[in-house]
């Protein structure tokens, strides 16, 4: 896990070599006390001895920029520093994975109330307006949504009927509850009671098959594609179940999805010039995402009224590495500080015009 780390790390830090190296150590200073202290202070994620290969792997790093360009652009050394931040949060943030794969959802459904998960939930209005609104605006009626990280089809679920998240934790944990059992012919007969609309198809990309496969077998998904996207690219079958996509959707796979499985998805279905609506947890940042968007000629504008809350902190030990992180990206930590909760922030990428909300982040990539 550790290698992985570093290589990940020194990716990173080579690919903004354009960062000056009086910039790079002004701000390799604050990100090696965040890596290491915070790691160390979890014990098993990080040993010192590979805090000491940071050190020196940025030090190498430091000389070879001395060589390179000396513009130093704000947005570059920004775009670096989340990139390490991102890295280190991911070795103390609470690990979902020992639920997220396997056949049956119950394990990932108590694990994320054990926290009170209730992002998907709190996003169905901001997802339900924004459909609203692409409706209207591309006078069309039925949608196809893409959903990158769709883990057991949760969203998907919530959006297609009067579901809430509230409703699925007690079919599925409650001694009672209609999902309780493993038994599929009984969870198929209780989505297809909820009237699953019919206007509104949902593709599903996912690194689990297990997940995609259950929520493909309840028929939440129309399609799914469990690919990690990070690793590799879409086979010519799975860009053509991403064609003609209206809007892609995320909320909780920044941080593990980067800007490469985003890139891959929207070129796939770049054709119908989809929207992309994403909620990115604290304090993992949308930048490169939006960056590698506006190649596509899309503007991308963060709604602050729009942010909501994710989960609770799993232990102090994540609250001070995501509050230390918070801080050092510079994003307003207030309400991570007074309910103990993670928030997550809303994004919304579209052609130039077609979203007037919030405040521009990044512009669209004029024509060539």
């Amino acid at each position: 896990m550790v290698g992985g780390f570093l290589l990940r790390a020194q990716r990173s830090l080579k690919a903004h070599a354009e960062i000056n190296s009086v910039a790079l150590h002004a701000i390799g200073t604050n990100i090696e006390a965040t890596l290491c202290d915070m790691a160390t202070a979890a014990g098993k994620f990080m040993p010192r001895r590979d805090c000491d290969q940071i050190r020196s792997m940025r030090l190498r790093t430091r000389e070879a920029v001395a060589c390179g360009p000396k513009e130093n652009r704000g947005s570059e050394k920004d775009t670096m520093m989340a990139s390490v931040m991102r890295s280190s949060v991911q070795w103390v943030k609470h690990d979902f994975s020992g639920a997220y794969n396997r056949k049956w959802p119950h394990a990932y459904f108590r694990a994320h109330l054990a926290l009170d998960y209730t992002i998907p939930d709190r996003a169905k209005p901001v997802f339900e307006k924004l459909f609203a609104d692409y409706r209207r605006l591309r006078n069309k009626t039925e949608l196809k949504i893409v959903d990158i990280g769709c883990s057991y089809g949760v969203n998907a679920a919530l959006l297609r009927s009067n579901l809430d998240l509230d409703d699925l934790y007690a079919e599925y944990l409650g001694s009672s509850g209609s999902l309780s059992r493993r038994l599929d012919i009984e969870h198929r007969a209780f989505f297809h009671s909820c009237g699953l609309r019919d206007d509104i198809r949902f593709v599903g990309v996912d690194p689990s098959f297990r997940a995609v496969h259950y929520a493909r077998n309840q028929g939440l998904l129309e399609g799914g594609i469990p690919a990690d996207l990070e690793a590799r690219d879409l086979t010519v079958k799975e860009r053509c179940a991403l064609a003609d996509a209206d809007i892609i959707i995320s909320t909780g796979c920044v941080g593990y999805a980067t800007e490469r499985t985003f890139a891959r998805v929207y070129k796939a279905a770049a054709a119908s010039r989809p929207w992309v609506v994403v909620f990115a947890m604290h304090p993992f940042s949308y930048h490169e995402i939006a960056t590698t968007l506006r190649e596509f000629a899309l503007e991308t504008r963060l709604v602050d009224r729009f942010r909501q809350r994710q989960r609770r902190f799993s232990t102090t030990t994540e609250r001070q590495a995501i509050l230390t992180a918070m801080a050092e990206l510079g994003i307003e930590d207030r309400l991570e500080r007074t309910t103990g909760y993670v928030y997550a922030s809303c994004y919304i990428s579209a052609p130039p015009g077609e979203v007037l909300y919030g405040r521009t982040l990044i512009s669209a990539a004029k024509s060539q």
